[in-house]
Order: structure tokens, then C-alpha cells, then sequence
């Protein structure tokens, strides 16, 4: 074995050993607590219960949304993993398709587009625990991966002949993203035009084709494109088409948003001071890498300037050379994150997600620029450095998550199938808003408190014509003054079997729960940091 190949076998041992390390946090605990990761396993255990069991009592309470709309992915890959294993395994399963995918998914581009620098592969750690994927928004993270394995299979197969496998497998790519995230699959689309164009362009400057040759190329690639993507295509606009019009949009300051830039926030997810001290020192070696590639792109231009060749192709090549495709998709993200709104009726974190792929394409860019080897891996080790030391803290905080989520998990025991739950939250922990939902990770019940159904993107729906009248302890929620759960009234009337209170502040005699939990119910389950009551029959 040459020395060449002895040290590119070397390095890809050492980068699968940082893809182990990089698994430390996942494996800090049963479960993996996000925001909404206890949502995802209960829906994920009720579309089960609604698919094999025909006789459930579940279908008087949702039904599949019969839209075939993005955002499902996550689901489908832990229905599958759910199938012979425990949600906590499942869920593991799927963590290890991400944690695993996405650093092989980016590798795989670096080395399509630049493979003489595949050290900046590296680059992508930090960004894996971005903070969206901590919040459990697994379906835009899994497209994240679909479209960097899209981009390279692109890349690679555009200038050959496309048989029915290429064809087939462009499809597959294409709907696997349009199913993860719709954002995501657009931007996939118009990176693909984008690429064709500029490749094209860049083809006719440098073999001075002409305008036939090169407008038949565009086609022809364009066509591919659309032939591949027809079917997500057509949902897609379909699914834009048949929203309604957005009146509530909320932006963030530019300041704001530039300081958010500066501190990496899309990789701050548990606590912003502690975290920016890590995050900030990683923002200033990509800037100094990407200040690095700006002057080299701008010496080389120059440079191909004074050529003495013909001045008007070298002037056109110096252009194309100068604003290449990485570079043109770098400048529209950055565009789209200051333009975009954060949020609006149908979703939100828009500015946190676009602030993630802007760094992700940014590493790309760099990534095909001659940068100086030992800077290179200088700033890959401090990187990673910086990204441990946050593995570490991330670790720490799953495994105290873990724990609150162990025990509303552990209240599930003493709940019946299939009974319905009116879920309190009583914490003060931003991050646990859904963590009543982990009663129902393993055991199919009926959670009233199930943001997904009410979402309209997600794989379940409340079944609005069936979904009975539901009364607490008799009393419709009005009745309460303080409380609210979903009911139809206009439907038969379902007492709720139990009450679950995440937190402790009831047992500071708080009104409303000693009226309507404690008088009414019986505590059959206390937890550290929740309680349990069942209906008195």
C-alpha cells in the first residue's frame, strides 16, 4: 500500500471514530428529550394501534390525513423501527440514521466537489446538534441529509447518460426530501436549476459552444430534473395552493439576526451564554476561512484578468470563475435568511433553520477553494475541540432531561389502553411543553393535549366527526374557568379517565387543580417531578 493510500485509509478510520464520539450524547440516556421527540413517538405508537388493529376505539379519535403532505418522514422511519422494538430503541435507531447520515451525507459531497479537501468534512460536528434538531424537528433534519445526497448524486450523473436506474433512484431522492420537508425540497429544486445553468454557462465560455448547443444542454438537464421531481412537484404545489393566505408574519430585528449569525445560533439550543462561549470561537475560524477563500477567489480573478489571452472570453471565464454555483447558493440563502419571516400561521424557526443550511453551504464553498493544508487542519482540530467540549455539556443536560421524561414515561403503567388523558403542564422548563406525550411513547391512549393532530402536516388528524364531548368529572371546560381541552358537543359524551400534571405548583394549593384533580381524582402515581390521577368511578 502506497503512503498516499495509507494515509487517506488512516483518515477516513479517524473520521468514523469522531462519528462514534460524536454518538456520546444520544447514548446519555433511555430517551433523547426534545420538545416535540415525546410527540413523535405517541403519534408513532397511535398510527400502529390505527393500522393493525381494526377494532380500536382510537379511530373515534383520529384519522390519517388523507394529504399526502411533507413532514412525515421521521414518522415512517420509527413506524418501521417501532414494529419489533420500544419507542426508546427506535427513537435510537432513528438518531443513529441522522447522527451517522448527515457527517457521511456531507463527507460524500466534499469528496464529489473538491475531494482534494475532504479535511473540511470535519467542519460539519458542530451542526448535527443544531438546535433544531434538539427541539425534535427530525423531519427537517432528514431532508437536510436527502439534499446533500441529492446534490451529489446530481453532480455525479449530470453529465452522463441518465438510464432508467439514474432515473428511478433521482426520483427516490427527490420524494424521500419532498416527504422530510417541503422547505428543503424547494430549495433542492432551485439548486438544481441553479447548478444547470451555471455548469452550462460555464461549458459554453470555456468550450465556446453555441447558443444552440447550449440551450439544448439546459434542456435536456432541465427536463431530467423535471422528469425526476414531477410527482413531489405536483404536490408541492399543490400543497402551497391549497394553504391559506398568510396574514400573521413575524420577523426578526437584523440586528438580531446578524448577531445570531456571529453566535452560530442555529447550533444554541439549552443555554445561550454557556453555549456562545464555544460557538462564538467557531464563528471566528470559518470567518477567517471563508476572509481566506474571499481574498484567493478575488487574487485569482484579477490574476485571469491580465492574462494575455483573447480579453473577452478571459473577462466571461473571470466572472464565472468568480461566482460560481456554491457561491451563488451561499448568496441566496443569506438572502432568503434575512427576508424570510421567522414564523408564521403555518410554522416558525424559519430564521434558525435558514441560519443552518447558510452554514452548512458556506463550509461547501470553502471546501472548493485552495486554502493553505496545515490552516486548514488547524481549524478543523480547534472546531472540533470547541464541538466536544459542547458534547459534553449537551450530554449532561439529555441526561437530566431523560429523567423527567423516564417518569411521565413510568406513568403510562398506571393507565389503561386506550383511555384518554387531560395533560397539565405545570413546569417551568421551556423545552418540555410536549412531555406528556412520553405516557403514550408505548401504550396507545388518547393524549388531549397532541399538537401534531391539530397541525394539518403531520400523519394523524382529530377525527372531528366522532370526536366525542369531552367532560371533566361532568364539568364541560367552560365549567373549569382555568382549564381547556379539546370536545365536540355536538358529539356523545366521553368523561376523561385521567389527569397528568407535569410540575409540582398544584401542590402549592392551586385553585383550580384542588377544585377540579384533586377533589374529583384519585393520585395513583407520584412521580419526581409529575403526578397521576384517575377518574373516581
Amino acid at each position: 500500500m502506497s503512503k498516499q493510500n495509507k494515509y487517506a485509509t488512516t483518515e477516513k478510520i479517524i473520521f468514523l471514530i469522531v462519528i462514534g464520539l460524536n454518538l456520546i450524547p444520544v447514548f446519555s440516556g433511555k430517551f433523547f428529550p426534545t420538545m416535540d421527540g415525546g410527540s413523535h413517538l405517541n403519534n408513532v405508537t397511535l398510527i400502529k394501534e390505527l393500522l393493525f388493529n381494526s377494532n380500536t376505539i382510537l379511530k373515534d379519535y383520529f384519522i390519517f390525513n388523507p394529504e399526502p403532505v411533507p413532514n412525515w418522514m421521521g414518522h415512517f422511519i420509527l413506524l418501521f423501527f417501532k414494529l419489533f422494538l420500544p419507542s426508546f430503541l427506535a427513537e435510537k435507531a432513528l438518531l443513529l440514521i441522522y447522527f451517522i447520515g448527515f457527517p457521511l451525507a456531507f463527507r460524500a459531497l466534499i469528496k464529489t466537489i473538491s475531494p482534494e479537501n475532504i479535511i473540511y468534512s470535519y467542519l460539519i460536528f458542530p451542526f448535527t446538534y443544531s438546535s433544531v434538531f434538539l427541539l425534535g424537528f427530525y423531519n427537517f433534519s432528514l431532508a437536510i441529509i436527502f439534499f446533500l445526497l441529492t446534490l451529489t448524486y446530481w453532480i455525479k450523473q449530470s453529465n452522463k447518460p441518465f438510464t432508467i436506474k439514474s432515473y428511478i433512484f433521482l426520483f427516490l431522492l427527490m420524494i424521500a426530501t419532498y416527504f422530510s420537508h417541503i422547505f428543503m425540497f424547494a430549495l433542492l429544486l432551485f439548486s438544481l436549476g441553479l447548478h444547470v445553468l451555471t455548469t452550462s454557462f460555464f461549458e459554453k465560455i470555456e468550450n465556446n459552444i453555441s447558443f444552440k448547443s447550449f440551450f439544448s444542454v439546459i434542456i435536456k438537464k432541465g427536463t431530467t430534473i423535471l422528469i425526476c421531481s414531477f410527482i413531489p412537484l405536483v404536490l408541492f404545489v399543490f400543497y402551497v395552493i391549497s394553504r391559506p393566505v398568510l396574514e400573521v408574519k413575524n420577523y426578526i430585528a437584523t440586528e438580531e439576526l446578524i448577531a445570531w449569525i456571529k453566535n452560530i445560533r442555529p447550533i444554541i439550543a439549552y443555554n445561550p451564554p454557556l453555549e456562545e462561549a464555544f460557538t462564538t470561537k467557531i464563528f471566528y475560524i470559518l470567518s477567517s476561512l471563508f476572509i481566506i477563500a474571499i481574498y484567493l477567489k478575488a487574487d485569482n480573478f484579477f490574476k485571469s484578468l491580465h492574462s494575455p489571452n483573447d480579453s473577452h472570453k478571459v473577462w466571461w471565464k473571470s466572472i464565472i470563475t468568480a461566482i460560481d454555483f456554491w457561491l451563488l447558493c451561499f448568496g441566496l440563502v443569506l438572502a432568503l435568511y434575512f427576508i424570510m419571516p421567522d414564523s408564521d400561521n403555518s410554522g416558525g424557526f424559519f430564521s434558525i433553520r435558514l441560519g443552518l443550511v447558510f452554514f452548512i453551504i458556506l463550509i461547501l464553498w470553502i471546501s472548493t477553494q485552495n486554502i493553505s493544508k496545515w490552516f486548514s487542519i488547524l481549524s478543523v482540530v480547534i472546531v472540533l475541540f470547541m464541538h466536544f467540549q459542547l458534547n459534553i455539556y449537551y450530554a449532561s443536560v439529555i441526561k437530566d432531561l431523560d429523567k423527567q421524561a423516564q417518569d411521565c414515561y413510568q406513568a403510562a403503567e398506571f393507565i389503561e389502553p386506550n383511555s384518554t388523558v387531560l395533560s397539565l403542564n405545570y413546569s417551568n422548563h421551556w423545552l418540555m411543553g410536549h412531555f406528556s406525550n412520553y405516557l403514550g411513547a408505548d401504550k396507545p391512549m388518547v393524549i388531549l393535549e397532541n399538537y401534531e393532530a391539530t397541525k394539518g402536516y403531520f400523519p394523524l388528524l382529530w377525527n372531528e366527526e366522532k370526536y366525542p364531548n369531552m367532560l371533566l368529572a361532568g364539568k364541560i371546560f367552560e365549567e373549569t374557568k382555568c382549564l381547556w381541552w379539546k370536545s365536540s358537543p355536538q358529539n356523545s359524551i366521553k368523561n376523561i379517565d385521567y389527569v397528568f400534571v407535569l410540575g409540582n405548583s398544584y401542590g402549592n394549593e392551586d385553585a383550580c387543580v384542588q377544585e377540579n384533580v384533586l377533589l374529583k381524582f384519585k393520585k395513583v402515581y407520584q412521580g419526581s417531578g409529575c403526578a397521576l390521577f384517575k377518574a373516581n368511578q
